[in-house]
């Protein structure tokens, strides 16, 4: 998975146009701590969330969550194609704000629980 950089000024920019919109704080913080990495500063912000990688775990929370994301962002059952039903009939629109709280909740949970999931579980024991 290839990494985005931000340079000094990029990352200048945002703080600027940001600076009144309090969530955006801690991701520009952890980006500057990140010397503009913006992959090693969500992996960051993410292992504060979750905790560490599980020695279970195979892949980083990174690329679980990467995964996820573009999931359940560009499938034809993910919120792309929720959001091309919802343009078709407009009349619908309203829903569209509730989908948006519903989609963010789903990739949550679904992060968590796929980057929690050994690798080696016993079939049938659930465990």
């Amino acid at each position: 998975m290839e990494s985005t950089h931000f340079d000094a000024g990029e990352i200048a920019t945002l703080e600027a146009e940001l600076q009144d919109y309090d969530p955006a704080q801690t991701a520009i913080a952890q980006l500057k701590a990140s010397d503009g990495d913006l992959t090693q500063a969500l992996e960051s912000m993410l292992i504060e969330e979750f905790g560490p990688q599980p020695a279970f775990a195979s892949k980083s929370l990174w690329a679980v969550t990467w995964e996820t994301l573009r999931e359940e962002l560009c499938g034809d059952e993910g919120f792309l194609g929720r959001v091309k039903e919802y343009t078709a009939k407009p009349q619908k629109a309203t829903a569209l704000t509730a989908l948006v709280s519903l989609y963010i909740a789903k990739v949550g949970l679904t992060i968590f629980c796929k980057y929690t999931e050994p690798e080696n579980r016993l079939p049938g024991s659930g465990v």
